[in-house]
């Protein structure tokens, strides 16, 4: 069995404290394993993945730690596309269809902050992208029409509708573990909200203004 990573206690703790049963799944081929938790009768399926500080990174806080003044350039919501990409035909794999799927996320850069509430929309929906009207009359002025999700979406009605929502887990200053869940709307098996709520998890939906527009998180 491969050896346990920090984010796996921190989930198993989490677990543990709350009563919730788990069982850890080993894939073999040396990965990590997964886990199965079943909680009201209901079982999902959890990937636990650790976001790592990059060279470039780990490069700036040296610098920073020296005195130095450093500028670093982070793409929104990379990290997360590329740990939805990596991690969705597994979870699709063992759902088969019938279990909703959590990827579970946990940070271990210093710099920046790879899982806040920006950066798992972007991830899911795409870059903010406001659209304007140029007439062709060059003494009218540029109207802005409203806004839309725009490129990079990892979410959609077609694609990685295995994974029902992305939970963000964090350790508090008490050292205890807590978890966020951010829900897929485009998800096939959905993550039933009511599942997790007793456990005192802050949980959120996209709600949106207008058809393709940009939607905010609410909590649920």
């Amino acid at each position: 069995m491969s050896r346990r990573t920090e984010s796996e206690g921190l989930f198993e703790s989490f677990c543990a404290s709350h009563g919730i049963p788990l069982t850890r799944v080993a894939v073999g081929s040396g990965r990590s394993p997964d886990y199965e938790v079943t909680i009201g009768g209901y079982m999902v399926v959890v990937e636990v993945k650790e976001i790592e500080p990059s060279d470039e990174e780990r490069a700036a806080m040296e610098r920073t730690a020296k005195g130095e003044i450093v500028v670093h350039r982070v793409t929104p919501g990379e990290k997360v596309r590329r740990k939805i990409t990596s991690q969705a035909g597994q979870i699709r794999s063992r759902t088969k269809g019938q279990a909703p799927g959590l990827l579970v996320l946990f940070d271990r850069a210093i710099m920046t902050r790879h899982l806040d509430p920006y950066q798992i929309r972007v991830a899911m929906e795409g870059f903010d992208t406001v659209v304007f009207a140029v007439p062709h009359d060059s003494r009218q002025g540029v109207r802005r029409l409203g806004t839309k999700a725009g490129k990079r979406k990892k979410m959609t009605a077609n694609d990685n509708t295995s994974i029902s929502a992305i939970s963000v887990l964090e350790q508090r200053a008490d050292g205890r573990p807590e978890l966020s869940i951010f829900h897929n709307r485009h998800a096939s098996t959905p993550l039933d909200p009511g599942l997790f709520r007793p456990f005192g998890v802050k949980q959120y939906t996209l709600s949106h203004s207008e058809p393709g527009g940009i939607g905010e998180w609410t909590e649920i």
